[in-house]
């Protein structure tokens, strides 16, 4: 079972978090790639053995950093996940805020490859961010 939290006054950010459950791994998402990782959470959660929680944000820019920093508590792992391009992108500048605020924390990226998006469909799977690349960046946190 989830529970959703808002955090913040004017520009909220929402935290879904398993009840009764510490979590590992704080996924940090938003748009259509936080929804998909909501609501693929038992099938992740079975896949990986990783109980998580995730975090997104309501406002990208100025980035809420102390709306995330609250919600870590005892997690040690934070996956960032964003639809654009890797390689100084959204992901990179939140890794950037919150490693200065805690560098003990193992932050990871997941990110599009930062190639021009193909026009066939099997190709573009292979180029965006999908399930399956999260629950492989989630398996890999685990063993670290």
């Amino acid at each position: 079972h989830l529970e959703s939290i808002l955090i913040g006054r004017l520009f909220q950010s929402v935290l879904i978090e398993p009840r009764m459950a510490n979590p590992e791994v704080l996924i940090i998402a938003y748009g259509s790639i936080a929804r998909m990782v909501i609501d693929n959470y038992e099938e992740l959660f079975i896949d990986t053995d990783t109980i998580f929680s995730v975090l997104t944000p309501q406002l990208l820019h100025p980035f809420p950093v102390n709306h995330f920093s609250q919600s870590l508590n005892n997690i040690q792992k934070v996956l960032i996940v964003e639809e654009g391009p890797e390689c100084y992108g959204w992901a990179d500048g939140i890794l950037s805020k919150l490693h200065q605020q805690n560098n003990a924390l193992n932050i990871r990226t997941l990110s599009s490859k930062a190639i021009p998006i193909p026009s066939i469909r099997s190709l573009e799977d292979e180029v965006l961010v999908s399930l399956k690349g999260v629950r492989d960046a989630l398996i890999k946190m685990k063993n670290e």
